[in-house]
């Protein structure tokens, strides 16, 4: 067999290998591209930078100007690892990724509820058990005069009455609010993404008046994983960290 036979079956070969490899190749990019674009710009796209990754390579055009051929080669090889990355990510990461994505939000919704909710009625409650104490305390000045030793209703036992009146005054009044924001923070969680659980507890939050919730605020890093938050800017903090 002539040496030129034998280049052009060399040839051959390598020509089929760069078509396989281009092939794997092409079909993570197109994927990865159609997950961090609109699928009618994703598909598209991947498929157009592999197909003149594989003219490059394989020789068919630039042969004249191998500078451009392979700047030009570079800059395509690095949008195919980029959009690839996204490929196979998604395939080993995706169901713990989600997973670990709701447990944040989730977490940081079940700290609102414990921040806010939960002392509120603990507060309101205390106020429900103070006034009750108030009260059985003018029934037994005026009855027993425990305080005074005078029975009747004088000015202790008005005294403790006034200050059961105020507790239960207090008390109605975060009962009242407690009635209309619970439901607000008492919602199932199930089937939400960690996006819609944000915008829920911010809308539950803005309903509780300022004295009740002190200096609590929610911040999107709470709810929202930033490295995932936008997709297409995963594989920059993934190495970056």
């Amino acid at each position: 067999m002539s040496s030129s036979k034998k280049e052009k079956k060399r040839d051959k070969r390598l020509f089929t290998a760069l078509l396989v490899l281009n092939g794997v190749s092409g079909s993570t990019t197109i994927s990865g591209a159609a997950q961090i674009l609109p699928l009618t710009v994703g598909i598209p796209a991947g498929l157009i930078i592999q197909v003149l990754l594989f003219i490059l390579l394989s020789g068919f055009t630039a042969s004249h100007a191998p500078i451009r051929k392979w700047a030009a080669v570079i800059v395509l090889s690095f949008f195919s690892v980029y959009t690839s990355f996204f490929a196979y990510y998604g395939q080993m990461t995706q169901d713990s990724q989600e997973q670990i994505a709701n447990d944040r939000a989730i977490g940081a919704h079940n700290n609102l509820v414990a921040q806010v909710l939960t002392p509120l009625k603990d507060k309101a409650r205390s106020y429900k058990e103070s006034a009750a104490h108030q009260r059985k305390l003018s029934e037994a000045e005026a009855n027993e005069g425990i305080t005074t030793g005078l029975l009747g209703r004088g000015p202790e036992a008005r005294k403790f009455a006034l200050q059961a009146k105020e507790f239960e005054a207090e008390y109605a009044r975060r009962q009242s609010l407690i009635v209309e924001i619970e439901n607000k923070f008492d919602y199932k969680l199930e089937g939400l993404k960690p996006a819609q659980i944000l915008a829920k507890d911010r809308k539950a939050l803005a309903l509780v008046p300022q004295e009740y919730r002190g200096d609590y605020t929610i911040k999107r890093s709470q709810y929202v994983d930033e490295e995932t938050d936008v997709t297409i800017l995963t594989p920059y903090y993934k190495i970056k960290r």
